[in-house]
């Protein structure tokens, strides 16, 4: 069996919204003035969900080694309790792919995009994904989901998927 491409596309809310929302301070954005006019806040941006388990943690996690393109896609995750949130912290591109499993095996379609570095991700539970794919080792990331130990699902792929541009 032939080996499927994935095109990485560039993240955009309307893209990937079946799967999460899209964090970023954008102009189109539903926002006030706070503090005295000190600060502008940028509301609303996704809700955080947390079935279960011992509440809502914020971490800042940092890529242990860098990727390239193409990338080969052989595992696959989720979450099934709670959101999870990655909003980068040093504003370079990461890459972040998702699918659609139709049973515990097989996978009916994966999708490849391409964050320009302003823009972070919070998926929605149950949300097959790729761990981090990134182009910088040391990228780093604050990191918002559910703790406890019943929140991670692995499916190993039946065929690999390659990531292009």
């Amino acid at each position: 069996m032939q080996e499927a491409t994935i095109q990485l596309t560039p993240l955009t809310e309307e893209s990937f919204s079946p799967f999460g929302d899209v964090l970023e301070a954008a102009p189109h954005r539903r926002q006030e003035s706070i503090n005295g006019g000190d600060t502008l806040k940028f509301l609303d941006q996704s809700r955080v969900v947390a079935r279960g388990g011992d509440g809502v943690a914020i971490s800042i996690f940092r890529a242990q080694r860098s990727s390239a393109l193409p990338f080969r896609v052989e595992v696959l995750e989720r979450h099934p309790n709670g959101s999870q949130a990655f909003m980068p912290l040093d504003r370079r591109p990461f890459v972040v792919i998702v699918g659609e499993v139709e049973d515990a095996t097989r996978v009916k379609s994966i999708k490849a995009f391409l964050s320009n570095g302003n823009q972070g991700i919070n998926l929605r539970p149950g949300t097959w994904h790729h761990h981090l794919i990134t182009f910088h080792e040391g990228q780093e990331f604050l990191v918002v989901d559910r703790v406890g130990s019943d929140n991670l699902d692995t499916l190993r792929l039946e065929q690999s998927a390659l990531v292009v541009t």
